[in-house]
């Protein structure tokens, strides 16, 4: 796995077997390197453990009340609540069927939400979302 791309995918993890996993493969990959390859591989490797401590605290953290979603997050799961899939919600909004899925999981992060029903059936009941 590519180093920034343990950062992006590690921000999206949503669940922590998922980021163990990402870790898990991100580490292997540095360690296959050569003997004497890199020599910022220490470097590397502590910043792969704070993104991996950071995305692990984002992931374990209680979230105590409901945090506010975006008009971007609110907009996907209109989109969302009536049929459409991604690809049209992405062709819809003009935005990448990727910016779809970051706006969706953050709304499903925020609104505690395993799926998209279930962040849409959840915003429905907390009055952020009229249809």
């Amino acid at each position: 796995m590519h180093f920034d791309e343990f950062f992006r995918r590690s921000n999206a993890a949503s669940s922590v077997d998922e980021l163990l996993s990402l870790y898990r493969h991100a580490l292997v990959t540095l360690a296959s390197d050569p003997p004497g390859g890199d020599p910022r591989l220490p470097d590397r490797t502590d910043r792969l453990t704070r993104q991996f401590q950071a995305s692990y605290t984002r992931l374990v953290t209680p979230q105590t009340e409901h945090q506010p979603l975006s008009v971007k997050e609110l907009d996907v799961l209109r989109w969302c609540a009536q049929g459409f899939t991604r690809q049209e919600t992405a062709d819809h909004m003009r935005l990448s069927t990727h910016t779809i899925d970051f706006h969706l999981r953050n709304a499903m992060r925020k609104l505690q939400a395993r799926n998209c029903t279930a962040a849409v059936v959840r915003a429905l009941e907390l009055g952020v979302l009229q249809l």
